[in-house]
């Protein structure tokens, strides 16, 4: 009988963290889930994985977390989907209470549950902008990053409907698919700390990339053009849209950044084309 979740653990070159993350899996009060670790080109001891019979072991040439994770959905055999980044952990209920939400909720095809940081080794205290919300959340999906990644339960079908992981985007390719998902339906929101995020650190792609700001008006792009986007939610897109670019620019034209400050001033140039679509 095939298991009913399949974790996803995309990694590189993070064999000490991975290990407690397994294990923060292992010792989950509810079961019936398989774990795929997904090895995105690592050259350090995660191959040692390829003998735990406990994980299926995947291992590809790197190509980034959307890719690893996209890789792990296209062999995972479980009807949900929940995923754990390498250097994060889940506390022992997590997946017993999202499962129990689920089923008493079967309307809902997306859970999230809060989460608690971790930087350099201490706890942070969280801003007002992080509160998190229960339905219909593309609004706030459009400010930030809502959604913490590990925090996710989701449909397989869901992710495949949706296309999952825009593999073409080396950061911010969650931001990018909690506004498809959020324009589309409803997130369900368990106000839980059920997942420990740790940060800070220089080899996290969300503090070594520099990209991040410009990747996440492309996402705000790509909404643009959906067809079907509610009215009220395509001016806020629009608005978020122009307000991302001024401050991109502003920051790029401040480094020299030429080629960027032009690709903002194209956005910014289309605005009112932008409105009327």
């Amino acid at each position: 009988m095939p298991p009913l979740v399949s974790i996803i653990i995309p990694t590189y070159n993070r064999y000490n963290f991975l290990i407690e993350a397994i294990e923060s899996i292992k010792n989950q009060t509810y079961k019936n889930f398989e774990i795929i670790i997904v090895d995105d080109g690592s050259i350090d001891k995660t191959c040692r994985l390829q003998s735990d019979k406990s994980v299926v072991y995947l291992k590809q040439n790197n190509k980034g977390p959307a890719a690893a994770r996209n890789s792990g959905v296209n062999i995972a055999k479980g009807e949900w989907l929940a995923f754990l980044d390498s250097d994060d952990l889940w506390c022992r209920e997590k997946l017993r209470l999202q499962m129990d939400f689920a089923k008493e909720n079967p309307e809902y095809d997306i859970f999230y549950t809060d989460e608690s940081w971790i930087k350099d080794g201490k706890y942070v205290n969280k801003k007002k902008s992080h509160k998190k919300y229960h339905d219909w959340i593309y609004p706030q999906c459009l400010k930030l990053c809502f959604v913490g990644i590990s925090t996710l339960l989701i449909k397989k079908y869901l992710w495949k409907e949706s296309a999952g992981m825009d593999e073409k985007m080396p950061v911010a390719e969650d931001y990018d698919l909690w506004l498809r998902l959020a324009a589309k339906k409803k997130f369900y929101y368990i106000d839980k700390e059920l997942v420990i995020r740790n940060g800070g650190r220089d080899d996290q792609l969300s503090i070594s990339f520099r990209g991040m700001d410009k990747y996440r008006i492309i996402a705000l792009q790509k909404m643009m053009k959906v067809k079907n986007l509610k009215e009220k939610w395509r001016e806020m897109t629009c608005n978020e849209l122009i307000k991302k670019c001024k401050i991109y620019m502003t920051g790029c034209k401040k480094h020299g950044k030429i080629d960027e400050v032009i690709f903002c001033e194209n956005i910014l140039n289309r605005r009112f084309e932008l409105q009327k679509n």
